[in-house]
């Protein structure tokens, strides 16, 4: 029968469902005509399938959104360089997504020994570029392209502006949830 112990069953559609699938019965002795809801295993596939899977992907958020905002350090992690990688991985939220922020277009590829560019077309088939004007890192990083001279042998001058441009970058870089980690992980 139902029970709202348990994530997987399914939900009643209303309140007699409710009462009837916990075996629970109306005034009289009756279940308001309704038959009771049969348990979780009686359902179709499909329903029960479709059902289980937001469960289980409502749950796999919780868990991603608790790892994605918590920056201690485990012991397991200093112990273990890939671990404390894929933390660091887990907690970048501001990283670009292929399929959702761009897509590639990889082409033919080249062996790692050949010389020169073989591809026809740009390597990035898309790119959203909202995002370079959304995320503090990425806009912070965009206004520090125009700070330096491309020529080797120039010198440059820089101006206060600029100072300020590249202190508002490390700023945003270190407001970011793998610089908060990694700041905790160096302390220990």
């Amino acid at each position: 029968a139902y029970s709202e112990q348990d994530p997987l069953a399914p939900p009643p559609s209303s309140e007699t469902d409710a009462q009837a699938a916990e075996g629970e019965e109306a005034e009289g002795g009756e279940t308001n005509g309704q038959a009771p809801r049969p348990n979780a295993w009686n359902q179709p596939p499909n329903v029960w399938l479709k059902h289980q899977l937001s469960v289980v992907k409502q749950e796999e958020k919780v868990q991603l959104t608790k790892l994605k905002t918590d920056y201690e350090v485990r012991g397991s992690e200093l112990n273990n360089l890939s671990l404390a990688c894929d933390r660091l991985w887990h907690l970048d939220t501001n990283r670009l997504e292929p399929g959702t922020h761009y897509r590639l277009d990889l082409q033919k590829g080249k062996s790692s020994w050949a010389q020169g560019d073989y591809a026809d077309r740009p390597l990035f088939e898309w790119v959203d570029e909202t995002v370079f004007k959304e995320r503090a890192t990425y806009r912070r990083f965009m206004a520090l392209l125009d700070n330096y001279v491309a020529e080797t042998g120039q010198s440059e001058q820089v101006t206060a502006v600029e100072l300020k441009e590249n202190d508002e970058f490390l700023k945003a870089c270190l407001e970011t949830g793998p610089m908060k980690y990694l700041c905790k992980y160096l302390i220990k």
